[in-house]
């Protein structure tokens, strides 16, 4: 007589986990939940963003305020933007308007 590929007496199988702290389902599962809301807020933010910083409106007015001389004597040398912009960016083919509020700063610790 051969003998069969696999035991007559498996062990049991042993639970996880999860499977053996029932109770911890809700709390991770809302812990879950919490982390893929702030997934996607950062993801749609940083698309965002990035759209501001990409368009043509943004970076004219990084430039004006980088060659305007009373910025320069108030903040000080170099110019930093800021990574939040808020504002409107409308583009319709080859025209639209932008109202957008870019903070900047720069190595003056104190503006006049």
């Amino acid at each position: 007589m051969s003998t069969p590929p696999y035991p007559l007496h498996p062990e049991p199988m042993k639970k996880s986990w999860l499977e053996r702290r029932p109770l911890w389902k809700i709390p991770l599962g809302f812990l879950t939940l919490l982390l893929l809301i702030g997934v996607f807020g950062s993801v749609v933010m940083t698309i965002i963003t990035t759209s501001f910083h990409n368009s043509e409106a943004y970076k004219q007015a990084v430039a004006k305020a980088s060659e305007n001389s009373q910025v320069r004597e108030a903040i000080g040398e170099p110019i930093h933007p800021a990574w939040l912009v808020s504002g409107q960016l409308n583009v319709t083919g080859s025209t639209g308007n932008a109202n957008l509020l870019i903070p900047i700063s720069g190595p003056s610790p104190i503006c006049r």
